[in-house]
């Protein structure tokens, strides 16, 4: 399969917010994946371009099989119990599958225990790159 998802919003999923397997293709661009057992699991040969996704809370960010091939950038991570995790008996640390360009800093969410994962206007996650905002939802206004 081939698949994009852009700007969703995956929150309180048991497992994974998104798992891809067997050769599966897949661009996930802008969503916010938060309070899951998991972010992102790439596993057996599939393929990504994963960018400008918010990961928190979650159990692990981002589940590798060592035949995955993955693409990121402008992510960003926090909270998380691990970050960036190969899988295997146990599974072990994987810092070199991180994105050069992913960063670690707490999203700035305006609400998350009340489900509301808009931005704060004052959001770290605002203009990362060539993204205007990380994540599913644009920042609130500063404005009254």
């Amino acid at each position: 399969s081939d698949v994009t998802l852009i700007r969703n919003v995956i929150t309180r999923s048991l497992y994974e917010a998104v798992l891809m397997t067997d050769q599966s293709k897949a661009r996930l661009i802008q969503n916010t994946l938060a309070q899951n057992g998991g972010g992102a699991a790439f596993q057996d040969d599939a393929q990504a371009d994963v960018q400008g996704n918010i990961i928190s809370q979650s159990a692990v960010g981002f589940l590798f099989f060592p035949g995955s091939h993955t693409t990121l950038a402008f992510n960003a991570l926090s909270g998380n119990q691990g970050d960036y995790v190969m899988t295997g008996t146990p599974p072990t640390p994987a810092p070199d599958r991180a994105g050069k360009t992913d960063v670690q800093f707490a999203p700035g969410f305006v609400s998350p225990e009340n489900g509301d994962f808009r931005l704060q206007s004052d959001s770290c996650m605002i203009q990362v790159g060539a993204f205007p905002y990380l994540g599913a939802l644009p920042p609130v206004s500063s404005n009254p």
